[in-house]
């Protein structure tokens, strides 16, 4: 089934847009990897710090698997 909406993705554990892309890669579309595209510019992977709001969070890779098994 296709998933529309938003969803809120909070974790404990200090990551990267990259790291984070490749867990979507990893649980959604298994065995591939996010493209990088580059504008010449030289742009920073940007981390994504924690909240202290969700400090007893699971952490993110958990919440993409819940949302992918509330999809089956």
């Amino acid at each position: 089934s296709r998933m529309e909406g938003v969803y809120l993705l909070a974790g404990k554990e200090v990551l990267t847009i990259s790291e984070m892309l490749q867990y979507i890669c990893d649980i959604f579309i298994f065995g591939s990897s996010p493209t990088k595209v580059s504008d010449g510019s030289n742009a920073l992977d940007q981390v994504i710090k924690p909240s202290n709001a969700f400090l007893n969070q699971r952490g993110f890779r958990e919440a993409l698997i819940d949302i992918k098994n509330d999809h089956i």
